[in-house]
This record gives C-alpha cells, sequence and structure tokens, in this order.
C-alpha cells in the first residue's frame, strides 16, 4: 500500500504542478476552473489565474435558474454540482448517486446561519431604506437582476477569475455525454454575477477573490481599502463586518493578501460608495440581519 500511495502522490504532484506557477491562495480561496481546464480535460497551461474566495452553499434550492459560478456561466445546480465533483477527481463510474444526492439535498434548503451578535433594530430598518434603493435591484430574491451577470466594464472589479473561465473550456464541457456528466449549459461570459447575499456576514472576506476584508471596507472608494490583510482568522468583526484582519491573532494564523498581486485586485464594485457614513452604517446593520 505505501509503494502505490507514493506512486499516487507523484503523479497528483506531476498533475498539479502548474499551480506553482500561480500566486499563492492562501487560506479559503481556491482555483476552480484551471484544475478542470488543465488535469481533467488536458487542455494547454494559458498561464491564467482563477483565484476566488470560497462561495456560500446554503440555501441552493433559491438559486435554482440563477446563473451560477463567480462569473454566472451555468445555470443548471446539477450541472455545477456533477463539474465540481469531476474537477477534484470524480468520474461517472466512481460517482454513487444515491450518496451525492443526500449531500446535495441537505444543501437545497439549508438556511445561512443567523447574526450572532445584538442588532440596532432602529438602525436596520433606516439600512433596510438605503437596501432597497441602491442593492436589491442585484441582490434580493426577486431583483430583476439577481442571477444576471454585470459585464466586467462596468462593475470593474479584477478580471482574472472571468478570463481564466474560457470559450475553450466550454466547448470542451459540451463534448462530455458520460452518464450523469452532462455539461450542456455551460457557456462563456463577460463579467460577474449579481448573486443573493444571505448570511453575508459570515461571508467575507468579500467580492469573488476575497480582496477587500470588511462590508465597510467594500462600502469604501477602492483606493481606501485596504492593500493588504490576513486572511483566514475565525472571529468575526461584528462592526465592520467580515472577520478580524489586524492584531496578533490574524497574524498568527492568518495568509497575508496582497492586493498588488495578480488576481487579488481589490478595485471596481463602487456601488454605495457615495453613500454618507450615516448611511453606510445603517446599511451595514440591516445587512446584518440577512
Amino acid at each position: 500500500m505505501i509503494p502505490t500511495a507514493k506512486n499516487g502522490l507523484e503523479i497528483q504532484a506531476r498533475a498539479y504542478a502548474w499551480q506553482k506557477t500561480r500566486p499563492p491562495q492562501g487560506r479559503g480561496r481556491t482555483d476552480t476552473f484551471n484544475p478542470t481546464k488543465i488535469t481533467v480535460f488536458n487542455l494547454p497551461d494559458d498561464g491564467t489565474i482563477g483565484t476566488v474566495d470560497l462561495p456560500a452553499i446554503w440555501n441552493q434550492r433559491a438559486r435554482e435558474g440563477m446563473y451560477l459560478h463567480w462569473d454566472g456561466n451555468n445555470n443548471q445546480i446539477r450541472e455545477r454540482n456533477y463539474a465540481a465533483a469531476m474537477a477534484v477527481g470524480a468520474t461517472p463510474d466512481s460517482v454513487l448517486p444515491a450518496h451525492f444526492k443526500i449531500v446535495t439535498d441537505f444543501v437545497l434548503d439549508l438556511p445561512p446561519a443567523k447574526f450572532p451578535f445584538p442588532i440596532d433594530q432602529e438602525k436596520a430598518t433606516r439600512g433596510w431604506q438605503v437596501f432597497e434603493t441602491r442593492c436589491a435591484e442585484c441582490h434580493e430574491f426577486g431583483g430583476p437582476k439577481i442571477g444576471t451577470v454585470t459585464d466586467i466594464a462596468d462593475i470593474g472589479t479584477d478580471p482574472h477569475r472571468l478570463n481564466s473561465f474560457t470559450q475553450e473550456l466550454v466547448d470542451t464541457f459540451h463534448t462530455v455525454h458520460e452518464g450523469l456528466f452532462q455539461f450542456d449549459a455551460y457557456r462563456k461570459t463577460e463579467g460577474y454575477a449579481n448573486l443573493p447575499i444571505d448570511g453575508i456576514w459570515v461571508r467575507g472576506p468579500y467580492l469573488h477573490n476575497g480582496s477587500v476584508p470588511t462590508l465597510w471596507d467594500l462600502l469604501q472608494p477602492p483606493e481606501q481599502r485596504p492593500k493588504t490583510f490576513y486572511k483566514g482568522y475565525t472571529v468575526i468583526d461584528p462592526v465592520k463586518v467580515g472577520f478580524v484582519h489586524e492584531g496578533p491573532g490574524p497574524e498568527k494564523v492568518g495568509f497575508l493578501l496582497d492586493t498588488s498581486v495578480a488576481g487579488n485586485g481589490n478595485g471596481g464594485h463602487l456601488y454605495g460608495t457615495d453613500l454618507t457614513d450615516e448611511e453606510k452604517w445603517d446599511l451595514i446593520e440591516y445587512l446584518k440581519t440577512l
């Protein structure tokens, strides 16, 4: 067994050697589609960077029919789930559909966790009014733009993840028709998806690549957002909302995220940056309730 295990690890090391040519991702982030391109489909390594923060998996039934993944490249949850399994080594022969269904059914109606600290209801009520006028169109269930894609020219966030998902990969996905592995809904987009923000208080750092530590920072102009911070410390910041990212604790266990590194850009998403400080704090108080 030991020689077999060693041989398997050596094979994996060769298969994933491309990762050493990319910027380090750190805790809580991964590259979603380059493993599929390079390791599963054996497409040429194009050097793209696909770093993303791990997304939420709860409340999936409410997301049925929306365009999923950070760039809105698929609106079929079943395809999304099987493609994720394939990326980490599953094959049509190795997947056990009944067991797979247990997990996917569990997250369909799994509710987001409730904010564990007191909420100022008066501020939250004022924040709801801000949310309805400035955020709901893209981020509220039932909003006219929820589950659609905003063009990269408009949202202005880091483009590396978008560029890593190529038309060549889409075309290759469409050739797969093996048992439960059928991926016909994939498409190439030119932006990032407008996703629901349920449980947003525990989904920091923010943006698709986890490049902004708190909601307060996200509501600041990009030049005022932290240029570096420690990611991976699991203590909640109940005021700015996100995880504590400065001090001895984060420095001891966290990963230093540098937003000047390729794939880590923290620009764009200027929505709400023009609000007054009072409106921003009210909005954050409301977002704690989602």
